[in-house]
Parts: structure tokens; C-alpha cells; sequence
């Protein structure tokens, strides 16, 4: 399933920042199309990605991206779009959706850092490739902790 043309991971994406919580605006695509027993099927639960949380004390936290609880895939396509420990941040349309009359839509996850008094040095983004879920991320918010 992995495409050897697109990366499995961006790793040391900045942070260099204090931060009680991280947000998370992104979502996933390729996988609305599948039906249960199709190779674009998947279920709701699978883990299609994670991002590694590296903080300044060479410590990591590991946050799972999970298929129905954090993202779905950003067309629909007549399936249901809410997910149980997110929201819809966003939802509307583009050139091509608007031809095929259907809305997209991205997904905001927040984290909070159970290490606030420890400066986050990066993160990681990376998809698992095991499954047809192309998970993309669009931004990722710190909301401002403790300063040194």
C-alpha cells in the first residue's frame, strides 16, 4: 500500500517551544471509496499514523492517529464524517468537489502535553503505510506554556 513516490515520514519538524497543548488540523484520504473487504476499506480504530513528540531531555511521547476517533477521509462520499475525540474544523469545498457536489473536510485533534515543564525540540509525523489511508497534516498550533 505504501507509495514509494510520496514520504512515510517528515521527522524533526521545529518546535523549540514550552506548550501545554499541541492542535492538530489534518485528515486523511483514499479510503472512503472502500467498502469492508476492499484493499481502500478501513476500519474505524486502525492506528494510519502517529506523531513522535521529541522533548528536550531526549524524552518522546508517542500520539497515535487513529481512523474514526482522530480523522476520516476528507471526501466523504456519503459516509458518515464525525469522528468520537475530534471535530470537524473545517468543512466546505474546492474546484473539483464543487463539480462532484461534495464537501471535504479536515479534522482538529488537541493534546494535551502531559510534560508542559519540558521544552518540545520536534515532532515527528509519520504514517504507518499499512492500510490505503494517506493521512496529511495541514498545521500544527502550540498553545503557549511556561517560559524559561
Amino acid at each position: 500500500m505504501v507509495d514509494p513516490q510520496k514520504p512515510r515520514s517528515i521527522e524533526g519538524i521545529k518546535v523549540d517551544h514550552f506548550t501545554s497543548k499541541l492542535h492538530f488540523l489534518h485528515g486523511t484520504c483514499f479510503v472512503s471509496y472502500g467498502k469492508e473487504g476492499d484493499q481502500l476499506f478501513v476500519a474505524d480504530g486502525s492506528t494510519i499514523g502517529e506523531y513522535e513528540i521529541h522533548y528536550e531531555d531526549k524524552t518522546m511521547e508517542t500520539i497515535p492517529l487513529v481512523y474514526g476517533k482522530h480523522v476520516r477521509d476528507w471526501w466523504n462520499w456519503d459516509k458518515p464524517i464525525d469522528v468520537s475525540d475530534s471535530k470537524v474544523a473545517w468543512s466546505g469545498e474546492n474546484a473539483y468537489s464543487r463539480k462532484m457536489k461534495k464537501h471535504i473536510h479536515v479534522y482538529l485533534t488537541s493534546w494535551e502535553n502531559p510534560h508542559p515543564n519540558l521544552k518540545i525540540t520536534s515532532i515527528d509525523y509519520v504514517s504507518t503505510g499499512g492500510t490505503a489511508a494517506a493521512p496529511f497534516c495541514i498545521s500544527i498550533t502550540a498553545e503557549e506554556g511556561l517560559t524559561r
